[in-house]
């Protein structure tokens, strides 16, 4: 209860950008923030994130889940600086759970989050999200 949990759910790739929550999560280890993915990562390399990454003290990987349900009902925010996508369906899970979203805004999503009171929108500047975290 001490800390502020941010959740990532996906497939380990590079155009979720798991990689960029990882700088994120090491560059607010002094806040009181635990960083939860939960995803296949089978495809870590690809995305250039190393053992490092996986070994920070404010990460934790879960792995492939079938559970995601309960994550989202006790998270503080999900984290979501996807560079590629569609129509993720995780936002909209996220959004139906009440969560508060830090976004990366793409294009593609036509401003469907844009009057979303529960959404903030990421600059992938890590001072700057930092701060947007704070």
């Amino acid at each position: 209860p001490l800390k502020k949990h941010i959740l990532q759910v996906g497939l380990f790739t590079a155009g979720k950008n798991q990689k960029y929550t990882f700088e994120l999560a090491n560059a607010t280890q002094d806040l009181n923030i635990q960083y939860h993915f939960v995803g296949n990562h089978c495809w870590k390399e690809n995305c250039k994130i190393s053992d490092e990454h996986f070994s920070l003290p404010n990460c934790k990987i879960w792995g492939e889940r079938s559970d995601v349900d309960v994550f989202m009902s006790c998270m503080d925010i999900l984290v979501f600086p996807s560079t590629v996508e569609l129509n993720p369906i995780v936002l909209i899970e996220a959004d139906s759970w009440g969560m508060n979203i830090f976004l990366n805004n793409l294009e593609v999503y036509g401003g469907k989050y844009d009057d979303n009171n529960n959404v903030a929108f990421m600059t992938l500047d890590l001072e700057k999200d930092k701060e947007a975290l704070k």
